[in-house]
């Protein structure tokens, strides 16, 4: 039980880990509870530190990068060919043959669209349910079999429904499948496999009009036209890409094995615990979670009401709703150039080829940076000059300048795009709402490809002037979007990972308004040096110091910390991580500090103390001593080391009256009685003197807890008043003679015995 701070050397309580004026996304930081209960299971697996990529770890990731990745990548290049070869199929006349305009074909990709809209987030609920290995070669099996029917289409209304059901076959499939990714790798890897992952995406859309050029050559063929034979061909490809999925794809770091036999490149068990142990390396308790969890209706509606993701998620439906055109038309502007059939598709691919190595170049800056708001803005901006440049130079040149600038467009359209993606997953809590919020944002992108057919309309042709002019203009309003803080990505830290304080949702500390400012500045130092901070939040335990700003850790001078051992161990405290600016071994995290009490949650029994090993009630108050002063107490040494100065007041606060007795006793034996000197502490109570190992010197009241050559020399232990029980009927040896002993006067602090309720039981309390 933590006692009520009304000791004058610690100030008014202020609050600085709780939703507030002065801290009003903190909330954002903390771990969803029904993640937070899941850590205390007892097959969870531990990262022991940051440092988790060993050679064994690497080669496991290799083995990732060798079986996920590439059957992702694989479907998502079908998924993209087999949405993409309509724009080939339209070069071989299938508006002509199936009577439709180009109006019909623009109405006919919104409906694949919408329905993948419509089915985006309740297939990622049955992903979840069913499991990746399952889910996702059922679906590409069946997108892939839509895909082929289409060669039975002969009118409009059979074309809007055929586009229809594909929409709807393919909903789910990228979220799904970047989710899966996440389940597989460190924050800091991310990035660049989600770019890998998009490659198939760009490279379907690079590769789709080249593999046309050659299927188009069978036209004629058994009397089906040449794009007829796209989407046949295409589409058994697709289904056999299915199956692949189906038969090697590994489940998840925890089931690696995929659903029939070993694989081509085995996931051993052994493989999936050291990539567990990375992946919990990213998370603040250190302990693994289960990736693929039951999304419920409520965590569905409560990432949804998430006011700060829509900004995100709006400007990224504006920006890539220009891609849709291009994937659609490209084909067709460049044989409006001058050139053939055969030399359109072939001349098409070289802009998605570009493309390809852009995105890889943005997405790894991004990881070595971490700055992925940053990233994201630049590629956008260079997007926006060679639009700006296509518009203004195209009527002015030659047939070849113009596919040049064509092809430009084409390579800078989607550099920001899997940086974007990554961007969103790492600000969120946990692996639930990363799941929607990627669900949310595909339905974005894909509601933008939605309205973006509409940009080129066969009146702008052939330069499409009007439609360029529109997509700047959308680019533009995406890029003043976000608000301009949000491009500040958080400082590089592994270990905050899903926490983080900025990114698209907002800082954790909102910017004051102008009239605002200024009294935030003037009143700010007095807030931090006159007022003791309470820290209860297991997140600023861990990282403080990548959320709070150095000057403003310089400021504080009492603080107290409330730990929660079953979240966070105390060797985890204030870690932060390896890229953190507060580094220095020889300066403290709180240099100022006068004051620091650290108190523990109250123990509840029958449950583990996290701090000791052992259930509470203790059995054995040997090992209960052995616990503390060989384990715990050398952590807490070490704890003070890192966070303050020698001179700084400290208290320990013991979690129950079990803890304040094996302590004392051992202390009274090592240091004698004039070292311990148990009396009343200030903060109501008892409280002894524990001298630091190897530095026992003579303390005095004047300078308690003051170091000798930089050296603390120890700190008290205490007990609250609540805690306390001076009571010999409970068979320990501490008891009423010890009380006698330290001489401490008061009534209050005397037990008395009260009714006996049988031979062996007794109800006491201490009559204060």
């Amino acid at each position: 039980m933590v006692a009520t701070l009304d000791s004058a050397d610690l100030k008014s309580l202020v609050i600085i880990d709780s939703p507030s004026t002065a801290s009003a996304s903190i909330q954002d930081l903390e771990k969803s509870s029904d993640i937070t209960e899941s850590t205390s299971g007892p097959a969870s697996i531990q990262a022991g530190s940051d440092n988790v990529d060993t050679a064994a770890s690497l080669h496991a990731r290799s083995r990732v990068d060798l079986s996920v990745l590439p059957l992702l990548f694989l479907g998502l290049f079908v998924f993209q060919l087999d949405r993409m070869n309509l724009a080939s199929a339209l070069t071989a006349g299938l508006k002509a043959d199936i009577k439709i305009t180009q109006a019909d074909v623009n109405l006919g990709n919104q409906m694949m669209f919408l329905g993948i809209v419509v089915l985006e987030i309740p297939s990622n609920m049955l992903l979840q349910r069913i499991g990746p290995r399952i889910y996702i070669s059922i679906q590409v099996i069946i997108f892939g079999l839509i895909a082929t029917l289409q060669i039975f289409v002969r009118d409009k209304t059979g074309f809007l429904i055929i586009r229809s059901f594909l929409g709807l076959a393919e909903a789910g499939y990228i979220p799904g499948a970047i989710y899966t990714l996440s389940t597989w790798y460190r924050h800091k890897e991310l990035a660049t496999r989600v770019a890998i992952f998009f490659f198939g995406m760009f490279g379907g859309n690079a590769l789709s009009p080249l593999l046309a050029s050659g299927i188009l050559k069978l036209g004629g063929t058994h009397g089906r036209p040449g794009w007829q034979w796209i989407f046949l061909l295409e589409g058994i490809f697709t289904i056999v890409v299915g199956l692949l999925i189906g038969l090697l794809l590994p489940g998840s770091p925890e089931r690696p094995r995929p659903l029939f036999f070993e694989g081509l490149v085995r996931i051993s068990d052994s493989d999936g615990a050291l990539l567990q142990q990375r992946i919990a390396a990213d998370l603040p308790n250190k302990s693994y979670e289960p990736q693929h969890i039951r999304i419920t209706p409520a965590k569905v509606w409560k990432t949804l009401s998430h006011w700060r993701r829509w900004p995100h998620l709006v400007s990224t439906s504006l920006v890539f709703s220009t891609w849709s055109s291009l994937t659609t038309y490209t084909p067709t502007i460049i044989m409006s150039l001058g050139f053939d059939r055969t030399s359109a598709n072939a001349l098409a691919c070289i802009g998605p080829v570009i493309a390809l190595g852009i995105v890889f170049l943005f997405a790894r800056l991004s990881d070595y940076t971490n700055r992925r708001g940053l990233m994201v803005m630049i590629a956008i901006s260079c997007y926006i000059t060679t639009l700006i440049v296509a518009r203004a130079t195209q009527p002015h040149v030659g047939k070849w300048s113009r596919w040049g600038l064509w092809t430009a467009v084409n390579a800078f359209a989607v550099g920001y795009h899997p940086v974007q993606n990554t961007w969103l997953q790492l600000n969120c809590h946990d692996p639930a709402e990363r799941s929607i919020s990627i669900a949310l944002w595909v339905m974005s992108a894909i509601s933008g490809l939605m309205y973006g057919t509409q940009y080129f309309q066969e009146k702008d042709l052939p330069l499409y002037s009007r439609g360029l002019e529109i997509m700047i203009g959308v680019s533009k309003k995406r890029k003043y979007l976000i608000p301009s803080h949000s491009v500040r990505d958080p400082s590089p830290n592994s270990d905050a990972g899903l926490w983080r304080s900025d990114g698209p949702y907002g800082p954790s500390v909102p910017v004051p308004t102008c009239a605002r400012r200024r009294v935030y500045l003037e009143g700010i130092d007095i807030l931090y040096k006159t007022n003791t901070i309470h820290i209860a939040s297991p997140v600023l335990l861990r990282s403080i110091q990548d959320v709070i700003s150095r000057q403003r850790l310089e400021d504080i001078t009492s603080l107290e910390l409330v730990w929660e051992p079953k979240i966070l161990p105390l060797e985890l405290g204030f870690t932060s991580s390896n890229n953190s600016q507060h580094k220095s071994p020889t300066r403290p995290i709180f240099p100022c500090l006068q004051f620091l009490r650290i108190s523990f949650e109250e123990l509840v029994s029958g449950e583990e103390d996290c701090s000791l090993g052992i259930v509470w009630p203790y059995e054995d108050q040997k090992i209960l001593g052995h616990r503390l002063h060989h384990h715990f107490l050398p952590k807490v040494d070490t704890l003070l080391e890192k966070i303050a100065p020698p001179t700084t007041d400290v208290t320990l606060t013991c979690p129950q009256w079990d803890w304040y007795v094996a302590i004392d006793r051992f202390l009274m034996e090592k240091q004698g009685k004039g070292e311990t000197r148990m009396h009343r502490a200030d903060i109501e109570g008892l409280k002894c003197w524990r001298n630091t190992p190897g530095g026992i010197e003579d303390v005095s009241d004047g300078v308690l807890g003051s170091g000798v050559e930089g050296r603390r020399k120890g700190f008290w232990i205490h007990i609250c008043i609540y805690d306390v029980e001076l009571d010999k009927g409970r068979n320990y040896s501490y008891d009423q003679d010890r009380h006698d002993l330290y001489n401490l006067g008061p009534e209050r602090y005397r037990f008395r015995e009260e009714t006996v309720i049988d031979a062996n039981s007794f109800v006491y309390h201490s009559d204060y």
